[in-house]
């Protein structure tokens, strides 16, 4: 038999509906001629003449207890029987409405519609899709012959609930919408719809079908042969056609060109009034728990000086940009924060320092208060630039910083509580807060509520000290408390509590001259692993002041005091000083460091520094160290310096310290075991 007569017997078999359906039955289950009999209600005579004529085309067998399959062959056969059906039983639509204008394989597998239902009423098929949109809770994609102005409204509530929306337009009507709008209020209902980062757009120089896409339902039109929509067309909710029409949209989306760079808008005072509420001189807004929180709040700090946040608040992937003066406060429940910021929707590792709140304004004076950040990404508050800045009462707080960050250079991942100043090298001397940066009574926590065990990818690490974590393979993190860099103005980090950072809970990088830092009154604790980040011998530090540059000698004013130190991990430093000092300048009034408490287990140092000429008295030492007090520099030998008194290091308190020998195992390139 040639290949031609296999294909038109089988054709011939398949067209008889009892063989049809015969085959139909046995795609659910292998079954004997008396059970056919009775579900087609047919005699067991015809039953058999029809069965045997489809095991001569070898669409179907009967094994040795009687019962009949579908060979793989018929199985297939099948299959494609059903694209056939799905195309016959709306032939009437297909009469008038093309396939031809998307990919073949789409069309090979139009039978992924057929628990769909053709709406062939224009009216009753754009009320559907007006329903898919008021009913979706995450996303509605949309290919469209021009901007669906009839569901404006509908958007822009689904916007507020933080549906996210994708739009592929055709490029030769996407300058604007081609039909008259009603009021200037529609027109600006557009371009807020379009200028949102809830919405992506693209276009298309032709398209092919004409849909509707959220997480739960789709809805799609084929065009006429002239490539005209009249909105006739098919509405789903089954997984089969939902996947269909997703992977169909995803190809065409592949396809596309950005319609232009989505800018953030700002909304009119009066429009933005329906997101909150005045009252007492504070713009009150109430947290939504969806992603377009962060647009909200954005829209209230271009607006409003005074700014209280309640409840809780998803920022998705997005930052909220500082640029003028503003206040923004949470609440406080048990004098601790009970509004809530979080992140949603990051991506891994990170190519930017992504924030929650980005500070970036000449003359802006902030403050930012009393609110509780958690699980965000990259760092919560980026000061760059500003006049006055104020971090107060704010906690900030992660279960591990393990998977998140940004990636810096080959160093690894950095994850950091308040980040003030540049995130690359910066050496112009610009005032970056002229009137000052007060950061104070803030709890940073980066393994709250985990285990002291706390581990790096599936690896616990907390027996396995004797080996490094690679951080440019993102098996640990760099956790950073407060890191400041390239400041020159005046600086307090005081009354704050700072826990579990693997790498310094404070950590101030290449002051200018002028800068006046001071570092009073915190607590630092850490029960993690160090990081050993940035090639440092050391695991982590508590407090680390280093000028890694030589184009700004660090001869600013330093006073670290009364803070208390408690490292309980190996290979930790307490205070680490690593200043570019000229020579023969004396630092003994300028750089201060007396009166903390500084408890360190199986530490490298309780205070290290690059040069001895500096204050450091009144100090107390505890656990177990190679130095209390080690000095190092090209000319100064490494010393235990608190146990020998000068005019300039004196009444360090080690009665508690036990001292680890031999010194020089601090050059070692292992951890200690």
């Amino acid at each position: 038999m040639s290949v031609t007569e296999s294909f038109y017997e089988t054709l011939f078999e398949v067209s008889n509906d009892y063989r049809y359906n015969i085959l139909q039955l046995l795609k659910t289950k292998p079954m004997r001629i008396t059970d056919i009999s009775k579900i087609l209600e047919l005699t067991t005579q015809e039953i058999s003449r029809h069965a045997s004529r489809l095991s001569d085309t070898r669409l179907i067998y009967k094994d040795v207890e009687g019962l009949f399959h579908l060979t793989p062959y018929g199985d297939l056969i099948n299959v494609l029987l059903e694209d056939f059906l799905f195309i016959t039983e709306n032939r009437e639509y297909f009469l008038e409405h093309t396939v031809s204008r998307i990919k073949p394989s789409f069309i090979k597998t139009l039978s992924n519609l057929s628990d769909s239902i053709l709406v062939d009423n224009t009216l009753e098929f754009l009320h559907l899709i007006d329903k898919l949109i008021k009913e979706a809770n995450e996303k509605v994609w949309l290919i469209v012959d021009h901007y669906p102005v009839n569901y404006l409204d509908s958007i822009i509530k689904a916007m507020n609930r933080g549906v996210k929306f994708r739009i592929i337009e055709l490029s030769e009507v996407s300058s604007g919408p081609h039909m008259n709008l009603a009021s200037l209020e529609e027109a600006n209902n557009i371009e807020r719809t379009r200028n949102t980062e809830l919405s992506e757009q693209r276009t298309l120089e032709e398209i092919g079908v004409f849909m509707f896409l959220s997480e739960n339902q789709c809805a799609l039109a084929f065009p006429s042969e002239e490539n005209k929509f009249d909105y006739k067309g098919f509405i789903a909710t089954d997984k089969r056609a939902i996947q269909w029409c997703l992977d169909l949209y995803t190809t065409y989306w592949n396809e596309t060109s950005p319609r232009y760079k989505i800018p953030r808008k700002t909304l009119k005072k009066e429009q933005n009034q329906t997101m909150g509420s005045l009252e007492n001189g504070n713009f009150i807004i109430l947290g939504q728990r969806t992603i377009n929180d962060a647009q909200i709040v954005q829209d209230a700090v271009d607006q409003y000086e005074k700014i209280l946040l309640r409840g809780h608040f998803n920022f998705g992937d997005s930052t909220v940009k500082i640029s003028k003066s503003v206040r923004i406060s949470g609440e406080l429940k048990n004098n601790k924060p009970s509004t809530i910021i979080y992140k949603r929707g990051w991506s891994f590792p990170s190519d930017e320092c992504e924030a929650v709140f980005e500070v970036n304004g000449e003359e802006a004076e902030v403050i930012i208060e009393n609110i509780h950040f958690t699980d965000f990404n990259c760092t919560c508050i980026n000061a760059r630039r500003g006049k006055r800045l104020n971090v107060t009462n704010n906690w900030m707080t992660l279960q591990t910083g393990y998977g998140r960050g940004w990636k810096y250079l080959q160093y690894g991942d950095i994850v950091c509580g308040i980040w003030v100043g540049p995130q690359t090298e910066n050496i112009d001397k610009e005032e970056k807060f002229a009137d000052g940066v007060l950061i104070n009574g803030n709890y940073l926590d980066f393994s709250l509520g985990a285990p002291d065990t706390a581990s790096f990818g599936s690896t616990e690490i907390a027996n396995q000290l004797s080996t490094k974590p690679d951080l440019s393979s993102h098996e640990y993190y760099i956790g950073i408390g407060i890191n400041i860099t390239n400041f020159s103005d005046n600086l307090e980090i005081k009354n704050n509590k700072i826990r579990n950072m693997n790498s310094s809970g404070i950590s101030i990088i290449d002051n200018f001259i002028d800068s006046d830092v001071k570092i009073t009154e915190n607590i630092i604790e850490s029960t993690i692993p160090g990081s050993y980040p940035f090639r440092r011998p050391e695991a982590g530090n508590g407090i680390l002041i280093q000028n890694s540059s030589n184009y700004w000698p660090s001869t600013s004013s330093m006073k670290i005091s009364g803070n208390i130190l408690n490292i309980d991990r190996p290979d930790y430093c307490g205070i680490v000083l690593k200043t570019n000092i000229q020579e023969g300048l004396d630092r003994t009034e300028k750089t201060r460091i007396i009166k903390n408490n500084i408890r360190i287990k199986e530490g490298q140092a309780c205070i290290k520094v690059d040069s001895g000429m500096m204050s450091i008295i009144d100090n107390k030492f505890s656990g177990n160290a190679f130095f209390g007090v080690m000095v190092k520099s090209d000319k100064i030998t490494p010393t235990l310096a608190s146990q020998k008194s000068n005019d300039y290091n004196a009444n360090n308190d080690i009665t508690e310290l036990q001292l680890i020998d031999p010194w020089f195992r601090i050059t070692r390139n292992e951890p200690v075991k």
